[in-house]
């Protein structure tokens, strides 16, 4: 199978860096997914280096990113696990054998890191909210994990779902916490730019997404649940455009109602922080069209809790077995089929869509939810009250 080669670091060099440079020096940022104020404010240390040297920086940055979401990973996966148990040690290893192999050869995170993309960072951000919030130090880190999320949206729009996260757990402080960080993060350029050039950056970029409307649904690697469905179909009784866009027409709306009403499900009741988190990664991909295999950069993380939590069962028994079983497909689609079974980093059959979904069914066939312990600092200080 011959594989279309990728510029080593594309997005950065072809995007990124020339379009903060392209800013400082007054003009605008360069075509093409063009990139937001604040991530051009981030880039402005980037833009005064040569590109030689600032592409290099990126890509150590990004690795450091790899080790410290990796780190947060282990912490949280072994914190998941019950210590009160005689083998908890014994058992302990095996989710983080599989975290590490998962890191090391998931291709969602090499990709990232290959195109010189924001999935680890974002990644990241999402984790560093995850284990703020799942502290047992009775602590309230309601402002930490709101401004985690916060930076990780700005810097990456297409995570706004990741508000959800919140509401799921009802800390809605942690919401508003969030929210107002966007806020003040895509103001902050106006400090360095000046309010004009903002707001026309932000004028090129929604021009820009809305240009591309038709490319984003034909996109070969686009995990948008409308975009695989209409793949899907397309191959079924052939590709002609017109039929495409029809299809495209009618799977959208279908998509984003299957993703309201998984949401109004959701918020039913109260989540555990890492049941929530691994609705949160289901429920995007039904609205979000840029879903591309390198915004699935948490699933290594998913994979490892899923086999943590499953291991909490009998050896024998069947839930074990067969959440097992799952994250040994989920591994498979996202590592293996996705690399072998498409081109290159091309994604035809929807393979890391169904990964992560996969992973999610292990996940909550594995167990029950585990108790709420991102209860929120008043809501003990009341416990201990009325006790």
């Amino acid at each position: 199978m011959t594989v279309d080669p990728v510029d080593f670091l594309h997005d950065f060099v072809h995007i990124y860096w020339p379009s903060a440079r392209s800013v400082r020096l007054g003009g605008d940022p360069v075509a093409g997914y063009y990139a937001g104020p604040f991530l051009l404010l981030e880039l402005w240390p980037f833009a005064l280096l040569p590109l030689a040297i600032a592409k290099w920086l990126w890509f150590a940055g990004s690795i450091f990113e790899v080790f410290v979401g990796t780190k947060i990973a282990e912490s949280i996966v072994l914190r998941d696990m019950d210590r009160r148990a005689p083998d908890a040690s014994r058992r302990a290893n095996l989710p983080i054998v599989a975290l590490a192999i998962s890191m090391l050869s998931s291709v969602v995170v090499l990709d990232s890191l290959v195109m010189g993309q924001l999935g680890v960072l974002a990644a990241l951000g999402v984790l560093a909210a995850i284990w703020v919030l799942s502290s047992r130090d009775g602590a309230n880190h309601d402002l930490e994990a709101g401004i985690a999320i916060g930076l990780t949206i700005a810097l990456k729009p297409t995570w706004v779902p990741w508000l959800l996260f919140f509401v799921l757990i009802r800390r809605f402080r942690a919401l508003w916490i969030a929210i107002a960080t966007i806020f003040a993060a895509n103001l902050l350029p106006i400090l360095v730019y000046g309010p004009d050039d903002v707001f026309h950056i932000a004028k090129l970029c929604f021009d820009r997404v809305d240009a591309l409307r038709a490319t984003i649904g034909n996109a070969h690697d686009s995990q948008h649940f409308a975009h695989v469905l209409q793949r899907w179909f397309s191959h079924v009784d052939g590709s002609n455009p017109n039929h495409v866009a029809r299809r495209l027409a009618m799977f959208v709306p279908m998509s984003f109602t299957i993703g309201v009403l998984a949401t109004v499900a959701a918020c039913a009741r109260r989540r555990g922080i890492l049941d929530a988190a691994m609705i949160v990664a289901c429920i995007a991909p039904l609205f979000i069209a840029t879903s591309w295999p390198l915004d699935f950069t948490l699933l290594p993380f998913f994979q490892a809790i899923t086999i943590a939590q499953a291991l909490r069962q009998n050896a024998s028994s069947p839930r074990r077995i067969f959440a097992l079983a799952c994250v040994a497909a989920s591994i498979t689609l996202s590592n293996v089929v996705l690399r072998f079974a498409t081109n290159g980093a091309s994604d035809l059959g929807g393979s890391t869509l169904i990964a992560q979904w996969t992973v999610a069914l292990a996940w909550f066939a594995s167990g029950d939810s585990l108790p709420a312990e991102h209860l929120d600092s008043v809501d003990r200080q009341d416990g201990l009250r009325r006790g």
